[in-house]
């Protein structure tokens, strides 16, 4: 059985999620010390909407925090923010 490597997992474990859960934790991963309302407004969308995309991100990812969410996405979500600059 081939062994998968953390890029491999992180990659899956971001591919499971949403575009809108994606930008959800894009916005929590640049900006940590926001509230939930602050990304709310930012998204366009209501805190009680942004609190749903969270929940299920913390189920599709197994965690239970924002700083777990930090912890475990945080070089994988920096690396595609250097693709996405190297493309422009």
């Amino acid at each position: 059985m081939k062994k998968v490597t953390q890029f491999e997992l992180e990659t899956r474990l971001w591919n499971s999620l949403t575009p809108r859960e994606q930008e959800a934790a894009s916005r929590i991963l640049e900006f940590p010390v926001l509230s939930y309302s602050d990304h709310a407004e930012a998204m366009d969308i209501s805190p009680h909407t942004f609190s749903q995309h969270m929940k299920s991100i913390r189920l599709k990812l197994s965690i239970e925090s924002k700083i777990q969410l930090y912890a475990l996405m945080l070089p994988y979500w920096q690396w595609l923010q250097e693709q996405e600059s190297s493309e422009d």
